[in-house]
């Protein structure tokens, strides 16, 4: 465990602002190789060849997990921005996952 000492942090969830004079911090080795998010409510992760979603909201937990790559790690997460003109809101969103010698595009739309 390490000891930071003095910092203070926003809670991205709540939006409130902690200030610590100090915090113990165990580490948990995975192999995540990306990361990226996907609006507010979901976090995309790279784990060697598999894509896992979180969703975020009301508390974060794993959503799905896809093997994509195969052979290959994860090395890039990228979404298409959605459009922020006021028009009507696709409610699919493209992620291009690549790695290697790999691109997948995907479509991921929320079960509701």
């Amino acid at each position: 465990m390490d000891e930071m000492k003095g910092f203070s942090y926003i809670d991205m969830l709540s939006g409130t602002v902690e200030e610590r004079s100090s915090v113990m911090m165990e580490a948990l080795v995975v192999p995540v190789t990306a990361l990226e998010f996907l609006r507010e409510e979901y976090l995309l992760t790279g784990e060697g060849p598999i894509l896992t979603v979180y969703c975020l909201q009301p508390q974060p937990k794993a959503c799905t997990s896809l093997s994509l790559l195969h052979n290959y790690r994860i090395h890039g997460i990228r979404h298409k921005p959605q459009p922020r003109d006021g028009r009507t809101r696709d409610p699919e969103d493209e992620v291009v996952v690549f790695g290697g010698k790999v691109v997948r595009l995907l479509r991921l739309s929320a079960r509701r």
